[in-house]
């Protein structure tokens, strides 16, 4: 039991079993019927409850009961030809109805399908409704033949588990793509103007809300005509330089998001030059509205932080000079005019450290960003 469920699990691993007719199988089919000299030849594959018949010549059916099949006989001899010259003399296959039936088989012979595992997948094999023979030679060219269908068989395997494993990579791909913050893309252009984008992950949904990411698919352009007036021109002379020069591009936007809102986007791509005057850009599009608005909320508060303080300041040292022009001669005055004057100067040097710090804030929140 547990070499048949091994022989079927490598079975299935072949991913062939109700598959579409191949040329190459086909072919081989064609040549074993011209080999051995026989009306029917078949490459099939020998499941838990059929023969499944993947190329055939000279029979319309496309699979056999197991209990009826000549070739599970060859399921435990992997290095043997099945070679059945009288089905009637044979106790295996006398009362098969496919031999007792009107124009039953009277000549059988199939060379196992044998993977790398020496597992019997399936067989190759031909029949005929006359008593006959074959020759040496022609079973050594049947023996070549299944070889033959094996390495198909294997390339045929290996491909699809590449094609697989990359499906499967691009699935997890678009997994990580769909969750990264913004958008990520591969867009494409030409020095004719036509533009493409090759890939664009599902987070352009969430910065752009009234272009559906088919249509922005389609036609490129829509993204443009949603780019706030002011910044348009200055969006398609970056794009034009970075197309030119082959530099990488840097820009931050406002997009349209509705009759009444704007949103700040900040794009990152770098480019590469393809043949025929193509440029292909891999980037990002992010949504950076927030930093925006924090940004312009920070430096608002500094900047009037910096204008509230500055005015009693200005007042302190109006009221100091006119505390000098004075008598001011007696200790305790002047011991009060050093004590204003030593705090208002470390009020003023408070306010410019203020202002410094915010334009070294917005320089490190920028690099930040990048």
């Amino acid at each position: 039991m547990e070499k048949e469920r091994n022989r079927l699990s490598d079975l299935l691993n072949y991913r062939i079993l109700d598959t579409p007719p191949e040329e190459e199988l086909d072919d081989l089919a064609q040549l074993t019927s011209a080999v051995c000299d026989t009306p029917v030849s078949i490459i099939s594959f020998i499941d838990e409850k059929r023969q499944w018949y993947k190329a055939k010549v000279g029979v319309e059916i496309t699979e056999v009961d197991i209990k009826k099949s000549f070739c599970r006989y060859t399921l435990n001899n992997p290095h043997d030809l099945l070679i059945v010259e009288d089905p009637f003399a044979d106790n295996r296959f006398c009362n098969n109805p496919n031999v007792t039936g009107k124009n039953g088989i009277k000549f059988y012979a199939a060379a196992p399908l044998v993977s790398k595992d020496e597992n019997v997948i399936g067989t190759v094999c031909a029949i005929d409704f006359i008593s006959k023979k074959i020759s040496e030679k022609q079973k050594l060219a049947l023996k070549i033949i299944s070889k033959k269908v094996m390495q198909y068989l294997e390339i045929r395997k290996k491909l699809n588990d590449q094609e697989l494993e990359l499906d499967l990579s691009a699935k997890r791909l678009k997994k990580l793509t769909d969750l990264a913050p913004g958008a990520i893309f591969k867009f494409s252009a030409d020095d004719s103007g036509n533009m493409e984008f090759i890939f664009l992950s599902d987070g352009i949904n969430n910065l752009v809300k009234k272009i559906s990411i088919d249509d922005i698919k389609k036609e490129p352009k829509l993204i443009i005509d949603i780019i706030h007036p002011e910044d348009k021109g200055l969006f398609i002379q970056s794009f034009q330089e970075s197309f030119e020069k082959i530099i990488p591009l840097d820009i931050e936007y406002r997009i349209m998001a509705s009759e009444r809102s704007i949103m700040w986007h900040w794009l990152k791509a770098n480019p590469e030059k393809k043949g025929n005057g193509v440029v292909v850009w891999y980037g990002t599009i992010q949504n950076i509205t927030q930093k925006k608005k924090h940004l312009e909320t920070l430096e608002q508060m500094l900047f009037d932080l910096s204008h509230v303080i500055r005015k009693p300041t200005a007042n302190i040292l109006g009221c100091i000079d006119a505390l000098k022009k004075g008598d001011g001669s007696d200790k305790e005055t002047k011991e009060m005019i050093a004590l204003i004057q030593n705090q208002t100067n470390d009020l003023e040097s408070f306010i410019r450290n203020l202002n410094s710090d915010y334009f070294n804030l917005k320089s490190a929140l920028k690099k930040k960003w990048n």
